[in-house]
Formats: C-alpha cells, structure tokens, sequence
C-alpha cells in the first residue's frame, strides 16, 4: 500500500508560526492598550491636591515570558514627595477615609482588556489569512 503524500506541510508550518507571532503581539499590544486605559481611569478618579499622585500613575509592560502578556498599572512612588504613599489614598487610614482610585479603574476596566486584546488578536489573524 502506498503512503499517502502530502505537498506543502512546511510552508504550512512556516505559516502557522507566522500567524502564531502575529497573534503574539497583537495580544502584547491588547493587554498594553488595555493597562493604559485602567491607568487613564485611575488617573481621573485620582484624588488631586498636587497632582502628583494622578501624575505618578504609570503602565509597565515587562518582557514576555513565553506565551504570557502583561502590563501592571502602577503608582511610582518616587515621582511623590515626601512621606505621602498612595496606599493611605487606595485604602484609607486611621485619620483619613479611604478614596480608592486604582481598584474601582481596575474593576471598571476587566471587560475593555478583554475586548481590546480580541479585537487586536481577531485584527491579527484576518491580516495574516487565518
């Protein structure tokens, strides 16, 4: 009996990593797209006496780890003067009320990181013919 052949299995290998990397990055670009959105909404639920506080909100993006995506919204503690952390800020303290800003940006913003990393990944396989 003959075995069967098949023409073209490694420019379709070549193909799918092709569209596996794509897919890579659009997520990279989603979940970053979707960190600058929480911080943009913390940035304006922020409490203001300076600015520094809404000044020092930030997205890092660390390197990928193999097949994850990630981006942390931060509050730089050195772009703050003074003793001031914004923990006493998120979650209150003894003799002062809490007036969270980062949490209620973050649960606000599950859904858009989501749908943000599905439209860049579904942008990233119509582009490659997936």
């Amino acid at each position: 009996m003959a075995k069967p052949r098949v023409r073209g299995l490694s420019q379709l290998k070549r193909r799918c990593k092709a569209v596996s990397r794509g897919v890579a990055v659009a997520v990279d670009a989603g979940v970053v797209d979707g960190a600058e959105a929480i911080a943009a909404d913390a940035r304006t639920r922020a409490p203001v006496d300076s600015g520094e506080l809404r000044d020092a909100i930030k997205v890092e993006h660390p390197p990928r780890l193999g097949s994850r995506s990630e981006a942390v919204v931060v509050v730089d503690p050195a772009d703050i003067e003074g003793d001031y952390h914004p923990a006493y800020a998120e979650f209150g303290t003894s003799k002062m009320p809490a007036r969270p800003f980062l949490t209620p940006a973050a649960d606000a913003g599950r859904r858009t990181i989501l749908r943000r990393v599905a439209a860049r990944a579904r942008r990233a396989l119509n582009r490659k013919g997936g």
